[in-house]
């Protein structure tokens, strides 16, 4: 098949889905929204991320819609935060964030992406992260501890963080202790 038929034909099928995918994701959230009103702070982007090809089309990537809920918890010490990541009909749970108000920290605890990393999606959602926090004025830093299980993709990581996302490496990690990057806001 031409190349330009086939990119024609997916960013078509992207735009078809993509509207599937909002009209899908905008009565989920009213449903969510609707249920914990009181409890809970909710901060709503959409957001373009790049949606891979397969390796073996030579045409460039298509742009995918990919919804993020930001849910932050009213009350606790520290206070959790959930990012919900809806992309490809999925819904993806994979941070664990908290908050705390005192120390005006927010701790990046975990971020796995599972079968969605290499899209941009984690450096979207921490961008959009820190529009949160700027916002609510709750922290003015976040920090990352990189676990000695990860030394040996300690250089995939020093790329996410620092190259990619600005964070400062304060601490590297080894073998026998924990790393530690941060970012002031």
């Amino acid at each position: 098949m031409n190349p330009i038929t086939l990119f024609l034909e997916s960013k078509i099928a992207a735009l078809e889905q993509g509207r599937n995918n909002a009209r899908q994701t905008v009565e989920f959230l009213t449903t969510l929204l609707n249920q914990h009103q009181d409890k809970e702070t909710f901060f709503f982007f959409v957001d373009e991320v790049y949606a891979s090809p397969p390796a073996d089309t030579r045409v460039v990537n298509v742009f995918t819609d990919c919804y993020q809920l930001f849910v932050l918890e009213k009350d606790g010490d520290p206070r959790l935060i959930r990012i919900l990541v809806f992309f490809n009909d999925k819904v993806y749970d994979n941070f664990l964030i908290r908050l705390d108000d005192e120390r005006r920290l927010c701790e990046l605890e975990d971020i796995d992406m599972g079968e969605i990393k290499n899209h941009g999606i984690a450096s979207v959602c921490l961008k959009n992260l820190e529009t949160v926090l700027r916002q609510t004025h709750s922290a003015d830093r976040i920090i990352a501890g990189l676990a000695p299980r990860d030394y040996e993709r300690r250089q995939h990581l020093y790329y996410f963080y620092h190259s990619k996302n600005g964070y400062e490496i304060r601490r590297p990690v080894s073998q026998t202790s924990w790393g530690l990057v941060e970012k002031k806001l």
